[in-house]
């Protein structure tokens, strides 16, 4: 305490308020929610991580002739979502992998995304160059 006694109350007492000050402003800070859909960029996360079809990635793919197809098995655009939701009932993660023509309109892809994310499931884009196994 001595050391305290010897310094001059009117710089004490503001460097305390402005100390206590910044605190209250650090903590106030909103966190950085990232909002997106995330993009594969390497064929790393898309390799089965396990042995078995419950572990192995779900790829809906959409090609130049705009046809659907979830896990290699042909799916009409309406029927999608139902087989979506069959698939995805037996699976322990929500990720669904979206392997879309680049050549195509913007629209079918987002319309995928949209189907996609109403079934509360998280997507994921592959790029060109990740190619897929």
């Amino acid at each position: 305490m001595a050391p305290f006694r010897t310094l001059p109350p009117f710089g004490v007492i503001p460097a305390t308020i402005l100390a206590l000050s910044g605190v209250c402003i650090v903590l106030m800070q909103p966190r950085a929610d990232y909002h997106g859909i995330p993009v594969l960029i390497s064929t790393r996360h898309l390799g089965p991580q396990a042995h078995g079809d419950w572990f192995a990635p779900l790829v809906l793919h959409v090609d130049k002739q705009k046809r659907w197809f979830l896990d290699g098995k042909p799916v009409s655009p309406t029927e999608f979502p139902g087989a979506l939701k069959e698939t995805l009932r037996h699976r322990p993660d929500l990720l669904v992998y979206l392997d879309a023509d680049p050549s195509l309109d913007y629209r079918v892809p987002g319309r995928a995304i949209d189907m996609i994310q109403g079934m509360h499931a998280r997507t994921i884009i592959v790029t060109p160059r990740s190619g897929r196994n």
